[in-house]
């Protein structure tokens, strides 16, 4: 019995003196088996996908935000638009020209001549 422990004991030692003279590896952490690889490359890849989807949204939130942006000022410059024509039209009505052509007549004095007086 007690040959059989020296002789354990003897073979324990020789595997811990080979496991010890075995060189590790530096990065013990990365020591996976192939299975646990596969989850590596599995969840790297989601959260890749993640990623792009992530910045896929943002691009099309900003876009949303500057075509929300360009319509409003559409919409300006629609009012803008409609108001000086409302003016061009105001200023081509024949009244308006009998006004200017009236002002202008009585600036240099010719305003009984131009309407007798009841155009101001």
């Amino acid at each position: 019995m007690l040959a059989r422990k020296a002789v354990v004991g003897q073979v324990k030692s020789d595997v811990l003196v080979a496991s010890q003279g075995r060189k590790r590896s530096a990065s013990v952490a990365l020591d996976l088996s192939p299975m646990m690889w596969q989850v590596v490359y599995g969840i790297a890849a989601l959260v890749a996908f993640l990623l792009i989807m992530m910045v896929m949204n943002a691009y099309s939130t900003k876009l949303g935000y500057e075509v929300v942006k360009t319509q409003q000022a559409v919409v300006q410059l629609t009012k803008d638009n409609d108001a000086l024509d409302v003016e061009v039209a105001s200023l081509k009505s024949p009244e308006t020209a009998n006004y200017r052509l009236a002002g202008k007549a009585a600036r240099i004095g010719l305003l009984s001549f131009a309407c007798k007086g009841d155009c101001i």
